[in-house]
């Protein structure tokens, strides 16, 4: 259990599958440096997946498709975890 909180709490955002340096950095700049902090907003955003698509890509001008790996990265965990 304890890996399984490990990755949510100490992980950074760019370790989050589809996260590439370059947007992990602009994250990073906007407030979102932790993988705990972006799964917070997904889960603000009430786990929706247009919702969550539509900010993050307005955020750091990510693609529809890095969007996407994303999402199904922070839903698989939560899917399993919470």
């Amino acid at each position: 259990m304890l890996n399984k909180v490990y990755f949510v709490l100490y992980k950074l955002v760019g370790d989050i599958p589809g996260v590439s340096k370059k947007k992990a950095l602009k994250l990073t700049e906007k407030g979102f440096d932790k993988a705990s902090l972006l799964l917070g907003q997904y889960c603000r955003l009430h786990k929706d997946k247009d919702l969550f698509k539509d900010w993050i890509i307005e955020l750091v001008c990510m693609t529809n498709d890095t969007a996407e790996k994303i999402y199904k990265a922070l839903s698989g965990w939560d899917i399993c975890h919470l």
